[in-house]
């Protein structure tokens, strides 16, 4: 908000994994290791992806802006887990979960915004050609 000169509308924060919320830093400290968030459960990762946009700000001010949306789309493997142009470790954090055992968890996690995603930037083209800035839902009004 206080540098809404220099973020121009539509914006979206980098996707990370929607299962990355429901771990937690180890119990047992040991380092690689995550834990789950409630009762030590972790949802099942690479399903869907999770991003923050913001669509539209009003012409008088450009102060005024939409709300901040919670975007969760699933995941496309043959695009978000393909080796582009970034090395493909840049989309995929490993964990190991003690649940039943050892298990490995990955995480797809777009580490910043050098990695390329083109879905995103084509859910978020197809949702800004959707907004209509006059319409007062956008800004949060009822």
């Amino acid at each position: 908000m206080f540098n809404h000169q220099n973020v121009s509308v539509p914006w979206a924060l980098i996707e990370y994994d929607a299962a990355f919320v429901m771990a937690i830093p180890d119990l047992k400290k040991r380092k690689g290791y995550v834990s789950g968030a409630i009762r030590n459960k972790i949802t099942p990762s690479q399903l869907f992806l999770r991003s923050f946009v913001q669509l539209e700000k009003a012409k008088q001010d450009t102060m005024l802006r939409s709300n901040v949306l919670s975007i969760d789309r699933l995941v496309y493997p043959l695009f978000d887990l393909a080796p582009s142009a970034s090395d493909s470790t840049q989309k995929v954090k490993e964990f190991l979960h003690e649940y039943s055992g050892d298990e490995s968890i990955k995480f797809i996690l777009f580490k910043n915004n050098t990695v390329r995603n083109d879905i995103q930037n084509l859910v978020l083209s197809i949702l800004k050609g959707m907004c209509c800035p006059s319409v007062p839902e956008t800004f949060g009004h009822n």
